[in-house]
């Protein structure tokens, strides 16, 4: 391989030096695009970029910056001092501090040293907003919770005038909701409409213990457009679902503000304007999915008793009693970390008569969503509807789900007047679905079914891949979607069945996301919530310190790390490290509470490991937390934790070779003392650099023979550990192209939209059709066939070196990162291969290419070297 030593930073156009052509842009307060909500008031970070694509000169980079802001009304502009700094990520001024729930503009300027090494000052950034978090008066003060008399399902309604002497620049609306269910499973606590559309729903999880007093936070959404549009009036609604009636309440507010300097606030209080309807027997809900892991409402709706468009602006709610004052939130709700979730309405399937009297309908991928059907069906028609994400028969839906999920609702219809609407207030995860008639005469041209759809926001923008391997793009699709589709707002194991955070699905699926989407809060929101909640698995315990360090690398961002610092070395299980074996030892210290080793899942993917308390996976777990732990305490400047690791390092590298390393056959035990050899245990020693080089072509000569024998999760570890032994990538991309009953290919064959939770319904006939877990192909193409990694915290600098394996295919790769997008296209022709590389300014690239035939061309010209 030959590398092309580029030690130059990719940097801004010749001619756009001056008159703004040239700026920085995507500017980020606490890592939120604008207009940023909820930000810490007190000590905002400040991130920004440059852009990527145009004309580059050698050897410039940022100089310096200096940062302006001042509230929207016009009012205490302040303007920092010059920083001398290349650094564009997590910057902050020290002395400055906002007023809660007062927008602030703020904008960025920079200087540039060009190869010549002369410094050019350029012009402002455009104005970013940024918003501090509401204080805890918002929730007690200028707002009251409302909810609907002894209701478990409520509508909450009413229009405000709103002032249209100024237009209107920028609106907010802060809600929250008491979510309901053991950890959080359900997800329609409230749901808000603006003038008759769905803006969000939610609010999800907390980044707090679930049992805790203060588990209770508020979204901040965007509705600027949606108030913009509504002139002299707003209607506003909220529904929402609670098992108990006493400990359920919603509450909203909404800031207005105009370019005259104004703001108007409407809120939630217990006074005649806002109106409620118990809609228990709208919903009816008459019993709960027979699922072993959460109980999901099955909304039996009677249309009787439906208020048409009553969310809609219009609708007279004067005769719908006055909203119930409900108890305060004590504490009050915190700010979310993360963005609102999307609801995506109007979801339109394939749908087909199967009979005079069943209809057969697919949405053509999975989803999280709930289905809407309106219908000229005549009073006192009875519908049967079942979801499910798999077929038993051709149009014919596998329910109740292998998962044990029994996703059917009878519907009656009680309108007299020819229009009924029949719509879920909870969401399902489903791709198929049926629809009978089980009383009365229907017609398909009676019926219009459409699903809302929730999931985390996606900008398909952010990532792109083509190929001429066609597997490959196919696998990429198939990824993407399987993250688009199945992310609410934290990482979960599969919101079919668990919808529970676990370590080693965010471990795996946050990989995934960092090569799909250029939004980071969602790892670190996911990651915060599990240091809290904890699952039961070692590993996984283990996993969230490494977790925690690809979100540092990738970011830059210390604010978990630095919070947590002791959760995260504890974690590592280091403190059983047996002093004179030199690993760790559960003979001799107690394990964490309610933990046990995992190993793989399912069981049959163990390869007869023997589970034992010295165990060769803990151990090296543990070595590979204390090296990522080293960096950490490092970037914190925590130089006892940093002796302290590389102590540890030292010991278990010294003991795991001397205790478990057949030294013959280059095969690692299972554990110390243990006549056993799974693959797995050679895997993770070689993954997180405890095989010897020496061992690396029988490890490689070996294992690859057997397939792919680890599950799904443990598949990350097979890619990651022989991309190590067979560097050329040819064992990796082998993996990928394999159709057997192991592989990913297999998924497709059986019509998967989203990743399978295993191989197959052999090893585990209850998997679920939506897990991320299974997404390690992803990082796979990312990392190990076209080589992108970064070299320097928040990609600062990286490396581009694709896989010897790949140097015949075509492919145009681009992935986010937060200093800028990269994209990498490689053509081959007649003419030899060609690879582009495309970057942000500001930016450091080393590329590395094949021994023979590729040009490589940076910075928009072809670059020259010496190997």
């Amino acid at each position: 391989m030959m590398v092309a030593s580029l030690s130059l930073l990719l940097s801004l156009s010749c001619i756009a030096l001056s008159n703004g052509a040239f700026s920085p842009i995507n500017l980020r307060a606490d890592l939120k695009l604008s207009p940023s909500f909820n930000v810490d008031g007190s000590s905002p970070s400040f991130s920004w970029r440059y852009p990527a694509g145009v004309s580059t000169f050698e050897n410039a980079t940022q100089t310096g910056y200096q940062l302006q802001a001042n509230y929207l009304n016009g009012s205490s502009r302040v303007i920092s001092a010059r920083v001398n700094t290349s650094k564009s990520l997590h910057q902050s001024v020290s002395d400055w501090a906002f007023e809660p729930r007062t927008p602030v503009l703020w904008q960025v300027k920079a200087w540039f040293t060009d190869s010549s090494n002369k410094e050019h000052e350029l012009d402002w950034s455009d104005s970013a907003i940024l918003a501090v978090a509401p204080s805890a008066t918002t929730w007690t003060e200028d707002s009251q919770p409302l909810w609907c008399d002894g209701a478990r399902y409520c509508q909450l309604q009413t229009t405000a005038s709103v002032s249209t002497t100024s237009p209107i620049v920028l609106a907010v609306a802060y809600v929250t909701a008491v979510v309901d269910g053991p950890q959080q499973k359900l997800f329609g606590a409230y749901r808000l409409y603006i003038n008759g559309n769905v803006v969000a729903m939610g609010p999800g999880r907390a980044n707090v213990g679930v049992a805790d007093a203060d588990n209770k936070v508020f979204d901040a959404i965007n509705i600027t457009q949606a108030v913009q549009a509504s002139g002299a009036s707003l209607t506003m609604a909220l529904q929402g679902y609670h098992s108990d009636p006493e400990d359920a309440r919603m509450q909203l507010v909404v800031d207005i503000f105009t370019a005259d300097g104004s703001k108007q606030t409407l809120a939630t209080s217990n006074n005649s304007d806002w109106r409620s309807n118990n809609a228990d027997a709208y919903f009816n809900p008459s019993k709960s999915t027979t699922s072993k892991t959460y109980a999901q409402p099955l909304e039996n709706i009677n249309e009787q008793y439906n208020f048409p468009g009553w969310y809609l602006p219009g609708f007279d709610a004067s005769h719908w009693p006055i909203a119930t004052l409900a108890p305060v939130f004590d504490p009050s709700p915190a700010p979310k970390r993360t963005l609102p979730v999307t609801v995506t309405q109007g979801v339109t399937p394939s749908f087909e008569a199967v009979s005079t009297t069943k209809w057969f309908f697919d949405f053509g991928t999975e989803l999280m969503a709930g289905i809407r059907l309106e219908t000229t069906a005549p009073a006192g028609t009875v519908f049967y509807l079942q979801l499910g994400e798999e077929l038993k028969a051709p149009s014919t839906v596998l329910e109740p789900m292998r998962t044990g999920n029994d996703f059917h609702w009878t519907w009656t219809v009680g309108s007299t007047n020819n229009h009924a609407v029949f719509e879920m207030h909870e969401y399902s995860t489903f791709r198929y679905g049926q629809l009978t008639v089980l009383k009365g005469a229907v017609s398909t041209d009676m019926l219009n079914l459409t699903a809302w759809q929730v999931h985390y926001p996606w900008n398909e923008d952010d990532s792109f891949f083509t190929s001429s391997d066609t597997l490959l793009q196919q696998l990429w699709k198939l990824g993407s979607n399987t993250l688009k589709v199945t992310s609410l707002d934290t990482s979960t194991d599969s919101n079919t069945r668990e919808r529970l955070p676990y370590g080693g699905d965010a471990y795996i699926t946050g990989l995934t996301r960092f090569a799909l989407q250029d939004e980071y809060l969602w790892i670190t929101h996911s990651l915060e919530h599990l240091l809290h909640n904890p699952t039961w698995c070692t590993e996984w315990r283990q996993l969230n310190v490494l977790l925690g360090y690809e979100n540092y690398i990738r970011t830059g961002d210390t604010r978990v790390l630095s919070t947590y610092i002791d959760e995260f070395w504890n974690n590592t299980q280091i403190r059983c490290l047996n002093a004179t074996l030199g690993l760790v030892d559960f003979n001799k210290c107690a394990r964490m509470p309610g933990t046990r080793d995992v190993i793989d899942w399912p069981q049959p993917s163990r390869d007869g490991y023997v589970i034992n308390n010295v165990s060769t996976i803990i151990t090296a777990y543990a070595y590979g937390g204390m090296k990522a732990m080293k960096t950490v305490a490092e970037a914190l400047n925590l130089p006892s934790y940093v002796q302290a690791a590389d102590t540890a390092i030292a010991t278990i590298d010294q003991s795991m070779a001397q205790h478990v390393l057949n030294t013959t056959t280059c095969q690692w035990a299972d554990g110390y003392q243990v006549d056993h050899y799974a693959m797995h245990s050679t895997l993770y020693a070689t993954w997180f650099g405890l095989n010897p080089s020496r061992c690396f072509n029988t490890t490689a000569a070996i294992w690859p023979n057997r397939g792919m024998v680890p599950s799904v999760y443990g598949a990350l570890t097979y890619l990651k550990a022989m991309l190590l032994v067979d560097p050329t990538g040819q064992t990796v991309l082998d993996m990928l192209h394999d159709c057997s009953a192991n592989s990913w290919c297999n998924m497709l064959k059986q019509n998967a939209t989203a990743t399978m939770e295993a191989w197959n319904t052999k090893d585990k006939p209850n998997l679920t059709w939506s897990h991320p877990w299974a997404t390690a192909f992803m990082t796979a193409i990312v990392e190990s066939l076209i080589g992108i990694v970064p070299t320097d915290v928040g990609f600062a600098s990286f490396k581009v070196q694709p896989a010897t394996s790949m140097q015949a295919v075509s492919f145009d790769l681009t992935v986010p990162s937060l200093m800028g997008s990269i994209r990498v296209n490689q053509t081959n022709s007649n003419d030899g291969c060609g690879l582009t590389v495309t970057a942000a300014a500001n930016t450091k690239v080393e590329v590395c290419v094949y021994e023979h035939g590729c040009t490589i061309i940076f910075g928009g010209k072809p670059v020259s070297f010496e190997c």
